[in-house]
């Protein structure tokens, strides 16, 4: 039987190898560069979204992915507003939805971007 002291030698051996090992892994190759930094993005934003979109999609009338259907900018833009004045005046949850306003602002900024790449046909802002 192995004596305490070869053992202790033993155990730091391996760990200085399994220290190696880890480095190494460290110096693994990605090409990554120049693409999207999602590793940046808040997840308990992106949560709350997703329980506003929740929401949403469990409100009588509305549905899943309903939003895809296509809205007016103009609407989409009228809640950005409203959550906004909402924030603005000092009020942090929606009374209706019990969730942040912050969270509802996300969304329609989402559905906001998805409209204006996939449904320019329902651009009715003014312009002069």
């Amino acid at each position: 039987m192995a004596d305490f002291k070869s053992y202790g030698s033993l155990l730091i051996e391996d760990i200085t190898e399994f220290l190696k090992m880890a480095l190494d892994v460290q110096k693994g190759t990605k090409h990554d560069n120049g693409k999207s930094r999602v590793d940046l993005l808040d997840s308990d934003f992106l949560m709350a979204m997703g329980e506003c979109l929740k929401y949403g999609a469990e409100k009588p009338g509305y549905g899943s992915h309903n939003w895809r259907g296509g809205l007016a900018y103009s609407r989409i833009i009228g809640a950005i507003l409203r959550h906004i004045f909402a924030i603005n005046r000092g009020e942090d949850i929606d009374p209706e939805s019990r969730f942040p306003h912050t969270a509802h602002l996300g969304c329609e900024v989402q559905f906001l971007h998805w409209m204006m790449k996939y449904k320019p046909e329902l651009d009715d802002r003014f312009k002069y």
